[in-house]
Parts: C-alpha cells; sequence; structure tokens
C-alpha cells in the first residue's frame, strides 16, 4: 500500500516506478477487473507506447455513478454505502470476527479448486486488504475523473469480458433488476469502442467475479489479445510468411523467436 488518496493516478505511477525498478520492459498487455479497469486505462493512456495490449474483466466504466440508477447502492458507487460496506469488511477482517466464524469472503469461484479457493480466502482475510480495498475505493470518484479527463481511443487489441449473471439483484423489483443491468451493460458496450480493435466476450455463467467463476474466459481472453500484441510487432515480411504458413496449415517458424508480451493483472 502507498499513500492516499490511491487514486488511479498514483496506482499507474507506481506501478510504472516497479516495472522499471524490477526491469520487467514492455510492450506490455494488461488486464484489469473492476475498478482494476480504470488503473489499465489510465496506464495505457499515459503510457502508450508501453502497452501492446488491453482485457478488461467486467470494468469499471469512468461515468458508472452518473449512469447507474441510485437503487444499484454500493456497487453503483454510491459514495454512503460505499463507506458502510468497506467499514464493515475491515471490522470483519481487522478484529479477526471474518477469520475465526468462518465467514466466506470469496463469494463467487465455483471453478476454483479447493486448493485455490483457500488461497483466496487467505488473501481476503489478511489484515492490509481492507485498508488497500479502502484507500482505492474511496478514491474511486478521483480515479473516474481522471480516466475520464484522459479517455481516448486507442489502436491495440481490446477484448472486454462482461458478466453474464447479476445474482446480487434478485432481492430488488425487476424493473430495477433491468435498469441496472442495462446501465451496466450499455457502459460494458461502450468500453469497447475504446480500441478501434476492440470486442466483447460475455461470461454467460458468471457474476461480477469472472475470473473466479469463469477463469477460462478470462485466459482465452489474454491469450487472444497476447497474440495479436505479438504479431503486431512482427516485421512485415514475418507476417506474410507466416500467413503463408498457417494457410498452409503448417506450424509458424516465427513462434518461438518472437518478443515476449509481459502480462500485468490488476484486480
Amino acid at each position: 500500500m502507498g499513500p492516499n488518496p490511491r487514486s488511479a493516478v498514483e496506482i499507474v505511477s507506481e506501478l510504472h516506478s516497479l516495472l522499471q525498478a524490477a526491469h520487467v520492459s514492455g510492450p506490455y498487455v494488461l488486464a484489469g477487473h473492476s475498478i482494476g479497469g480504470l488503473f489499465v486505462r489510465l496506464y495505457a493512456t499515459t503510457y502508450s507506447a508501453d502497452v501492446a495490449g488491453l482485457v478488461l474483466v467486467d470494468a469499471t466504466h469512468e461515468d458508472l455513478q452518473r449512469r447507474m440508477p441510485p437503487e444499484a447502492g454500493a456497487s453503483g458507487g454510491n459514495p454512503l454505502l460505499l463507506h458502510l460496506v468497506l467499514n464493515l469488511q475491515e471490522f470483519m477482517v481487522v478484529s479477526g470476527y471474518a477469520r475465526l466464524s468462518g465467514v466466506r469472503l470469496v463469494v463467487s469461484g465455483r471453478a476454483l479448486t479447493p486448493e485455490a479457493r483457500t488461497l483466496a480466502e487467505g488473501i481476503k482475510v489478511r489484515t492490509t486488504t481492507p485498508f488497500a480495498n479502502a484507500g482505492e475505493s474511496l478514491a474511486l470518484e478521483e480515479s473516474m475523473t481522471q480516466v475520464r479527463q484522459t479517455r481516448r481511443i486507442l489502436d491495440v487489441p481490446l477484448v472486454v469480458v462482461t458478466r453474464g449473471r447479476y445474482d446480487g439483484l434478485q432481492r430488488l423489483p425487476k424493473e430495477t433488476q433491468a435498469r441496472i443491468k442495462n446501465a451496466w451493460e450499455d457502459m460494458q458496450a461502450d468500453l469497447v469502442t475504446l480500441s478501434s480493435q476492440g470486442t466483447q466476450m460475455v461470461a454467460a455463467n458468471s457474476d461480477h467475479y469472472v475470473h473466479l467463476g469463469q477463469p477460462d474466459i478470462v485466459v482465452d481472453a489474454i491469450r487472444q489479445v497476447v497474440a495479436k500484441a505479438r504479431l503486431r510487432v512482427l516485421p512485415w515480411p514475418t507476417r506474410l510468411s507466416r500467413r503463408s504458413k498457417s494457410i498452409r496449415g503448417r506450424p509458424h517458424a516465427h513462434d518461438r523467436s518472437m518478443s515476449p508480451t509481459h502480462v500485468i493483472v490488476i484486480q
């Protein structure tokens, strides 16, 4: 955790410094889930020469608070309800209640192995987790403003992965559920337009935490973007040679000699 406020500008600056200090050279494929989508988008517009592609996993839109119906509550960016949820999570974790009572903080993840679920639960009950979540969530409005002000169309491979289920809305009236669902899906469709190469995948059996419910879809999206990003950096004669060999059904002679693209994941 760094200094507050944990806005997108601060996190992007820290990530850039970390990658440089660790000598992790680009180009990068950035994958961001939820609020992490704001962070990878700002990184892509700030350091565009270092970014080869993006994967947005049910990512937060910069106009969430403007376009989401008020009935969406904390998930719609309502500041008061967001404070209440964060305070409850902080109490449950820091007091040890979550660990002692066995409360499951990882509510998704049907596809997780028992070992992976245990690891995910362990991360959730670390005392640093609620403070990190709070620092980022309480700076949400500031982060959305930063992303809105720097928004521009990119020319990199982009896959927007969108949830197909809205289980958390079942307690609400049908009309309210429909309005929240439509608003979220409209914002997800708008994210596709962030790149001239944008596409969308829908995880039909997952809620917001697609990487836990259907991790194979997220992995496939990342692989698609990495493959397209690597193809873009090949010299033109190599691309022609590779294409002709692909048509004949032969192995690609250049696959193993390409410069690797690092994948950076932010949740």
